[in-house]
């Protein structure tokens, strides 16, 4: 048990993420940072947070924090901001400033969203992606948090207690899975319709919320709590991860999935079961989903804890990142098995890798289709079916992503466009094994 300061008087609360509001300040501490944030004179106070640390400017050098400061422009005021951010991070139990600006960044009452996506050429050469945005008003959202500290009644989110090397091994996951879940976005473009779209989102985000909750089961002492935080603290962590990935951010059936489960509603409440794979409820297919993780979460952590302590149980054996997507229940994964057996999913197109495959061999009967690009771009621009519509489309990803980009032949980006034609030449070639040969 901890004993934290609440006002005048201490209270005893448990271990639990709720418990955890203050390290040993009282009030008084969080009034007296209070006033020296109000005591900054009137500006806008504006940082840049990007996913990822980024470049200087003047050399190739990778930049130590996520945060950069963006208004204003005094250095003497940033600098006096920079420290009081430092004294409310040293009280809140943090490291560094960056933890303070992060809880910040992930408050309900702040609304950060990320506005832009550029690309950073790395002191190793390569090129990365990365997505940012601006934290405006950053000192009146600080005096807030004080005020919400003084009072109690702020628990320190899942943000601010995972542990660095936590939230490296989520992002590490991220990058990982997303790198293999291109080639599918890629396969299912010609796929049109917002159900099939959804149970596109539906694999990222599943994925993303199981890989988080599994990091997360160490911070809390019983199963109770982790299942409570579960829909709440770790849910709201997970969808602000989502918003990083650029064909996620702002998307309604993220945002209305996550309130499915937060409320522990019936995403399919008045659709009858024959008409679930026909009709589009936002949300419904993300929040299905999302239910069915928890289910199997909270009997794992169950498992995990065995009757124990559900921290200590995962803090001496917590489990590698490959553990992590491999461990689980036997009951849990029965369970999931039956629904993954039933749920609608993506299947590869081996009618349209065909169709793809067949015009390259026509372009490039020799098998060099690489010299000649051009030419396959333009076949493929140009191949109709017997009604005289386009049958081989270009990805939808890329129209999505540049609205200029709507034939084969406008993708300038020929690195892309060769892995793009290799997949799908791939694709055909596998179905060929898989349909013996017959004889007559």
């Amino acid at each position: 048990m901890h004993y934290i300061a609440c006002g005048s008087k201490t209270k005893k609360v448990g271990t639990n993420i709720k418990g955890a509001i203050m390290t040993g300040f009282d009030g008084g501490v969080w009034r007296s940072i209070r006033g020296d944030f109000e005591s900054l004179p009137a500006d806008e106070w504006s940082l840049i947070w990007s996913s990822r640390p980024p470049v200087w400017i003047a050399a190739p050098i990778q930049l130590p924090s996520q945060w950069t400061w963006f208004h204003p422009m005094d250095k003497s005021l940033r600098a006096r901001a920079s420290a009081i951010f430092a004294k409310a991070a040293k009280a809140r139990g943090y490291d560094d400033e960056d933890d303070w600006l992060d809880e910040i960044r992930h408050a309900d009452f702040v609304r950060f969203q990320l506005s832009a996506s550029v690309t950073d050429k790395m002191p190793d050469g390569t090129f990365v992606e990365c997505r940012s945005g601006v934290l405006k008003r950053v000192v009146d959202h600080s005096i807030t948090l004080c005020h919400q500290l003084e009072a109690g009644c702020a628990p320190k989110p899942i943000i601010g207690r995972l542990t660095k090397a936590a939230k490296a091994r989520i992002s590490q996951s991220t990058a990982s899975f997303m790198k293999e879940f291109g080639p599918k976005l890629e396969q299912e473009h010609h796929k049109v319709g917002t159900i099939w779209d959804t149970e596109l989102i539906r694999e990222v985000v599943v994925h993303q919320f199981n890989f988080a909750a599994r990091e997360c089961m160490s911070l809390f002492d019983s199963v109770d709590d982790f299942e409570a935080e579960l829909r709440t603290g770790i849910a709201n962590f997970v969808r602000h991860g989502l918003s990083e990935i650029e064909w996620l951010a702002g998307s309604a059936e993220v945002a209305m999935g996550f309130s499915f489960l937060s409320l522990n509603a019936d995403p399919w409440a008045g659709i009858p079961e024959p008409e679930r794979a026909s009709v589009w409820r936002v949300g419904a297919i993300t929040g299905e989903a999302l239910a069915d993780a928890a289910i199997n979460l909270i009997s794992e952590a169950k498992a995990r804890a065995g009757g124990g302590s559900l921290s200590e149980k995962c803090g001496v054996t917590e489990p590698s990142a490959d553990e992590h997507c491999t461990e689980s229940v036997s009951t849990a994964n029965g369970e999931k098995a039956n629904r993954q057996a039933q749920k609608r999913g993506p299947k590869a197109d081996y009618q349209y890798a065909a169709r793809l495959a067949e015009i390259v061999a026509r372009v490039a009967p020799n098998g060099d289709w690489r010299s000649r690009l051009d030419e396959i771009c333009d076949a493929l621009d140009a191949a109709r079916d017997d009604e005289g519509e386009r049958c081989i489309p270009c990805p939808k990803m890329w129209r999505k992503r540049d609205k200029a980009c709507k034939l084969w032949s406008d993708q300038l980006d020929r690195p892309k466009l060769i892995k793009v034609i290799e997949y799908r030449l791939e694709t055909a070639n596998q179905r060929k094994k898989a349909v013996p040969e017959t004889f007559s």
